[in-house]
């Protein structure tokens, strides 16, 4: 279930979130690994997709349904407002959920477009509208038979992310912005070469060990597409069952 593979970044972050890096060998999952916002907003996208019903609605509907999954003050502070209230925010909360749009639309136009709107009312600000639209796209070239050549020239020269390093939240501090975030994500994606070693590398670098693992790990799922069946399973094990009933049937229509 390659839609399934930001969520398992999610879940296997969570616990390292905000420290400076994590051991070199760790458990993937134990009791206090839980999903978080990052796996929320992508479900709730994934339904927006399915039910045609907004961007902006279903990511309310799903803030208020589970409320305390470590959402930014901002963005709770926005998803009670009326809609299309604007909220000018360059954090990483668009590009970690769009990963479903990747896969749901079948032309770079629409794509964009897509993507654009899943973040323009919560994250308005240029960066993370285009952290939103770089992610997708990334999943979308997969999809079309781009190797990692081909990802990082477009993400470096259409994007204009800097892909040459991965940084440290020891070197550099812990950030939550949609430019560095998706920067770095991509960089760890394009420097490891299998799923688990790019979930890895996403929560060794520390700082925002779940939304990096998420992005990276979306868009690593998508390339590689074998996930060990019991990755899937144990963080299959900690969703509530609306949540797979979604994924479902999200994969069943839009994954072939």
């Amino acid at each position: 279930m390659a839609i399934l593979s930001g969520i398992i970044g999610d879940i296997v972050g969570s616990r390292f979130e905000k420290r400076v890096s994590a051991p070199e060998k760790f458990r993937l999952f134990t009791k206090n690994s839980r999903f978080t916002d990052d796996t929320v907003l992508t479900v709730a996208v994934a339904d927006a997709i399915l039910s045609g019903i907004s961007y902006e609605r279903k990511i309310k509907q799903y803030y208020c349904k589970y409320p305390h999954h470590g959402y930014g003050k901002a963005f709770k502070a926005w998803a009670t407002t009326k809609e299309n209230t604007k909220n000018d925010s360059w954090g990483n909360g668009a590009p970690m959920r769009v990963s479903p749009i990747g896969y749901a639309f079948n032309s770079s136009g629409q794509v964009l477009r897509e993507a654009r709107n899943s973040a323009r009312n919560s994250h308005c600000h240029s960066s993370a509208i285009k952290g939103a639209q770089a992610v997708a796209f990334s999943i979308f070239m997969i999809r079309m038979g781009a190797g990692k050549k081909d990802i990082k020239r477009v993400m470096e020269d259409r994007f204009a992310y800097d892909l040459s390093k991965i940084h440290t939240c020891e070197e550099v501090g812990f950030s939550c912005t949609s430019d560095f975030t998706v920067s770095q994500s991509l960089a760890i994606f394009l420097q490891t070469d299998s799923f688990e070693e790019c979930i890895r590398k996403s929560v060794w670098v520390g700082g925002d060990t779940d939304t990096t693992a998420c992005i990276s790990g979306s868009i690593a799922g998508a390339y590689y597409r074998i996930i060990p069946y019991k990755i899937q399973e144990e963080a299959l094990a900690k969703l509530p069952r609306k949540f797979i009933a979604v994924l479902d049937k999200f994969t069943r229509r839009y994954i072939k």
